[in-house]
């Protein structure tokens, strides 16, 4: 068994990378950066050799390409961090930190890749360096939860670099075991590379009185090498429509959508209250992390939360007029759920398409969705708090040429989408133990077709936003 956690050891890492006080962020412009080498680690404690890289900077200012990937530039990481934190001359502390798989068995390619990308950064950050005042990067792992946006373990473990195969198994070998909130409560700045999403508990650490934490978090969970192109687009032009949506979620009180689904023909309909939201403005997406918190990257969303019937100064809450039915295809070969809407939350679920005399002689498609209506009932009852609806997002990168690749990270910000589970990271009041995204694209959930989304506005004028599945401004 590991000892107790320690204290965060000050000056944890001999090198670092700077910036400039009057940049105000890691800059790539001529003249002020320098050659770096590259170079190559071997970690006996994995039978894997793991190439780190350094950022090499070409003094007339060209990008140089890195190894991490075809379409990532060798300085676009600092480009990035500029972006998303724009450091100050009191930002001493950037943090890496990632999750573990329980053991080898546990492990995918994805998630082995991006423990080597959180290594490889950490190894760029810390030894890109130009005159001025320091910050350090640290690599940190802590063991995986199981859940997306589940609350955080205590433990950490301090790592100089991340093997490809570390694990819970090994990573007591190779780090030391710290307190994960001293951790945070040290950084300024904190990128999450994880396999299961942190934005909702990191988030939380920074707003809960009894942690008092003051950090800065870029969530990116699922982050893999395919994602960098949406790094890469204007990222001005993106936040403009993100803002466009916005301003409309700000300005409406109700939220209409109706949706087409397949085999057989059929429509359904929800209405979602915006009335009353205890953060009366929805949110931008836009992938900067200038106030505490947490926010994921790649950005390119607005969204809102809808009226959970929990307002902030009343005493005996009116509830929520949200209500209707929303199709959800949990998988592109299974026939949609159907999820009956009452006061905000999910009360009652159904197969769509399947009449109950033809359920005895299905196919394997039929009989999995089955199991999942069965699971579905259970957890209705059991966990109603995951069957609020946490969230009404509009999604924007698909006007950009991005999309979806099954990563909820990347895929929630190509489209509209409807979310379930917890809202108190977003604003909201409902706690939960995950948050999850239903999408709607045909990539995503090709069974079902979002036919209309239309906003019912404060002055009482109405915009239809959705048609048959495109946005119309």
């Amino acid at each position: 068994m590991p000892g107790p956690a320690a204290a965060v050891p000050r000056n944890v890492c001999a090198r670092y990378f700077r910036l400039k006080h009057d940049a105000l962020a890691i800059t790539s412009s001529p003249n002020k950066l320098h050659r770096m080498r590259s170079k190559e680690r071997h970690n006996d404690s994995v039978s894997e050799n793991t190439t780190m890289n350094t950022i090499e900077f070409e003094n007339n200012g060209k990008q140089s390409q890195s190894s991490l990937g075809e379409n990532l530039s060798r300085d676009r990481l600092c480009d990035l961090i500029r972006y998303v934190f724009s450091p100050s001359a009191d930002d001493k502390v950037l943090t890496i930190l990632f999750d573990l798989p329980h053991a080898s068995g546990e492990d995918n390619p994805d998630w082995r890749e991006r423990r080597l990308i959180a290594s490889q950064w950490h190894q760029m950050l810390r030894e890109a360096c130009e005159a001025g005042s320091s910050i350090e990067t640290q690599l940190y792992a802590y063991v995986n939860v199981g859940r997306h946006n589940a609350d955080l373990p205590n433990e950490c473990y301090l790592l100089e670099e991340a093997p490809v195969g570390i694990d819970a198994e090994n990573v007591a070998k190779l780090g030391r075991l710290l307190s994960l909130d001293d951790v945070l409560g040290g950084s300024q700045m904190v990128i999450a590379l994880t396999e299961y999403s942190a934005t909702a508990p990191l988030t939380m650490k920074t707003r809960r009185p009894e942690d008092s934490l003051n950090f800065r978090a870029a969530s990116m969970p699922g982050f893999s090498l395919k994602m960098v192109p949406s790094l890469a687009i204007d990222q001005n032009e993106m936040s403009k429509r993100v803002g466009e949506m916005k301003r409309r979620l700000d300005a409406a009180d109700l939220a209409t959508i109706e949706f087409s689904v397949k085999e057989p023909e059929l429509i359904y309909r929800v209405e979602i209250d915006l009335r009353q939201v205890r953060t009366r403005e929805a949110q931008a997406g836009i992938a900067r992390a200038t106030e505490p918190g947490a926010y994921n990257v790649p950005g390119g969303e607005a969204f809102i939360v809808p009226y959970e019937g929990v307002p902030d100064n009343s005493s005996r809450p009116e509830p929520s007029r949200t209500a209707g039915e929303i199709p959800v295809q949990f998988d592109p070969n299974e026939p949609p759920l159907i999820f009956t809407i009452l006061e905000n939350r999910a009360v009652a679920v159904r197969i769509h398409g399947v009449p109950l005399n033809e359920r005895s002689s299905t196919g394997d498609a039929v009989r999995a969705a089955l199991r999942r209506e069965q699971e579905a009932k259970i957890s209705l009852e059991k966990e109603p708090a995951e069957w609020n609806i946490a969230e009404l997002g509009l999604g924007v990168l698909n006007m950009f040429g991005i999309t979806p690749m099954g990563t909820t990270l990347l895929d929630e910000k190509c489209g509209p989408h409807i979310a379930f589970g917890r809202s108190d990271h977003l604003g909201g009041a409902i706690k939960a133990s995950r948050h999850i995204d239903h999408v709607y694209l045909p990539s995503m959930q090709p069974a079902i077709v979002m036919e209309r989304l239309e906003l019912h506005y404060r002055d009482g004028q109405r915009e239809e936003i959705v048609r048959h599945g495109n946005y119309l401004i």
